[in-house]
C-alpha cells in the first residue's frame, strides 16, 4: 500500500500490481503526518469484470486494477465537495478551462491547439479526468493520475474560470449555457455514484459550481480559430 495526494486529499492506494504505483508516481506522499482519508482496493471479481469488458478488454492488468480504483475514489469524491469530470484543463495565462466531452470528439486535439496558438504561455493540467473541488468561494481544478492515453497532467490546482463544453463543428462558435443545459451537460460528463444520498450531493455540487463558474458550449474546428475564439469570449469575462 502507498499513499497519494488528490485535490488536497490523503488517499490510501492498496495495490497489487507495480503499474500502479508507476501512474500516481507524481502524486506520492513518502511520508505522511496523517493517516488516509480513505482507502481503496480491487477486488478480483472486479478486475475479471474490466477485463472482460468490451470496452477494456485490451487493459493489462495493471491497467485495470489502476481505472478500477481511480473510480473507487471518483465514487468518494462528493463526500468531500468533489467530482470527476471528463475533460481537459487548460490553463493559459490569467485563466483556466475545462473542455468536457464525449469520448472521440477531440478534447486532446483542442488542448494541443493551445499549446500552438499560445507558446509557451499554456499547458495542459490535465488531460482527460480531472478532479474539481467546489467550495463556497471557490472552484479548484485539480491534475489527476488519469491524463489520457498521451498522460498529460501535472499535480497542481488552480482555479477554475469557465467550463466549455466540446462539440465539433466546421466553422468555431460559442455560446453561453443557461442553468438547465448546463446542468445536462455536466451529468452526462461526470462520474456519478448510485445512491441517492451521493446524488444529492452532486446535485448541490453542480448548482454550487454554476453559480460561481459560466458553462459554454464551443462548435470547434482543428484551427487555432476556436482557441482564440474562446480566449478572448472567457477574457471579456474575465474584466
Amino acid at each position: 500500500m502507498f499513499l497519494i495526494k488528490l485535490a488536497g486529499m490523503l488517499i490510501g492506494m492498496d495495490e497489487t500490481y507495480p503499474y500502479v504505483r508507476d501512474v500516481c508516481r507524481d502524486y506520492l506522499v513518502p511520508d505522511p503526518d496523517l493517516p488516509p482519508l480513505f482507502t481503496v482496493r480491487a477486488m478480483p471479481e472486479e478486475l475479471a469484470c474490466m477485463t472482460r469488458s468490451v470496452t477494456w478488454k485490451q487493459l493489462s492488468p495493471g491497467e485495470a486494477e489502476s481505472m478500477v480504483l481511480m473510480r473507487k475514489i471518483a465514487l468518494k469524491l462528493p463526500e468531500y465537495s468533489s467530482f470527476l469530470l471528463h475533460a481537459s484543463v487548460v490553463q493559459c495565462r490569467n485563466m483556466t478551462i475545462a473542455f468536457p466531452a464525449a469520448r472521440g470528439v477531440g478534447k486532446t486535439t483542442h488542448a494541443l491547439l493551445w499549446l500552438d496558438a499560445f507558446p509557451g504561455e499554456a499547458r495542459i493540467l490535465n488531460g482527460d479526468k480531472p478532479f474539481l473541488r467546489v467550495e463556497n468561494h471557490a472552484v479548484t481544478a485539480y491534475g489527476t493520475p488519469g491524463g489520457g492515453k498521451e498522460g498529460m497532467q501535472f499535480n497542481a490546482g488552480t482555479a477554475l474560470n469557465a467550463v466549455c463544453f466540446l462539440e465539433r463543428g466546421t466553422v468555431p462558435e460559442i455560446r453561453s449555457l443557461d442553468h438547465e443545459e448546463y446542468v445536462r451537460r455536466l451529468v452526462l460528463q461526470t462520474y456519478l455514484p448510485s445512491s441517492s444520498e451521493e446524488l444529492d450531493r452532486c446535485a448541490r455540487l453542480f448548482s454550487s459550481l454554476i453559480r460561481q463558474v459560466p458553462g459554454y458550449v464551443l462548435k470547434a474546428d482543428i484551427s487555432s480559430d476556436s482557441v482564440r475564439k474562446v480566449y478572448r469570449t472567457i477574457s471579456e469575462q474575465l474584466l
